[in-house]
């Protein structure tokens, strides 16, 4: 004899439905868990040649020790806010600077975002006279 019980309280446990089989309790698990594939990876691992790259776009792996020597300054350069541009320009084909350029602009559109982002806080909340103080103080101080 089978019968779904719904388990409460302290003494029922965490409230899973259980199915109660000759006395005992099993877990109740729904039919629908033999539809669910197997997501575990390969014995092998994670198989990488099949993850969609654009092969224009240079990567930090293909650069060569030369570029790196010459295009340091210009990769540091690049993380300085509205200066990520000026790597985009002096060294297009440096596959180094490029990347370090792109991860500035991603850096500076972020600032850019967050900049927005606390001048609406500031207009709009910042106008109530003492909260308005407490919660700008609060997400200049987060970003």
């Amino acid at each position: 004899m089978e019968a779904r019980v719904r388990a409460r309280g302290p003494a029922g446990g965490s409230g899973a439905a259980r199915r109660v089989v000759s006395g005992g309790t099993a877990p109740f698990r729904p039919a629908s868990h033999a539809l669910v594939r197997d997501l575990t990876p390969a014995p092998g691992g994670c198989d990488h040649s099949q993850v969609p790259t654009d092969s224009d776009a240079p990567r930090l792996e293909d650069a060569t020790r030369e570029e790196i020597e010459d295009g340091r300054i210009l990769a540091a350069v690049a993380y300085l806010p509205a200066l990520c541009f000026v790597g985009f320009a002096a060294a297009p084909t440096n596959r180094y600077v490029q990347f370090h350029a792109r991860q500035g602009l991603l850096l500076f559109a972020l600032e850019m975002a967050a900049w927005v982002g606390l001048w609406i806080v500031d207009v709009s909340i910042g106008t109530i006279p003492f909260l308005g103080l407490l919660v700008t103080a609060a997400a200049r101080l987060a970003v």
